[in-house]
C-alpha cells in the first residue's frame, strides 16, 4: 500500500518530544512494509519548525531531514501535474 504522510506526522517522526510523536512512530512501525511518501514542499516547514520554533541545531536538523527523505520518499508536484490531472478528470 502507498501511504502519504501529513507534515505533522513527519514532524512527529523528526521530533520525539511532540505530544503526538509516540502515536506517529507506532503507526509508522506497524506499517513499515508499505511505501511512505510526503510532499517535498514540507521540507522547508520541517526546517523552520525544528530550528526556529523548537531551536534544534541547524546541522542536526538537516541530517534528520536527510535521513527522513531516505526512508520516506518526498514527492514534488509541479503545476503541470495538476493541469494533466484536471484533463483526465473532466
Amino acid at each position: 500500500m502507498k501511504i502519504f504522510l501529513d507534515a505533522n506526522i513527519c514532524l512527529d517522526l523528526l521530533d520525539t518530544k511532540r505530544p503526538t510523536s509516540l502515536n506517529s512512530i507506532d503507526f509508522y512501525k506497524k506499517n513499515i512494509d508499505n511505501d511512505f511518501y510526503f510532499s517535498g514542499d514540507f521540507i522547508t516547514t520541517f526546517y523552520y519548525v525544528m530550528t526556529e520554533r523548537k531551536k534544534y541545531d541547524k546541522k542536526e536538523t538537516i541530517k534528520a531531514i536527510d535521513l527522513l527523505s531516505k526512508r520516506i520518499t518526498p514527492i514534488y508536484i509541479e503545476h503541470n501535474d495538476f493541469l494533466n490531472a484536471q484533463i483526465d478528470f473532466f
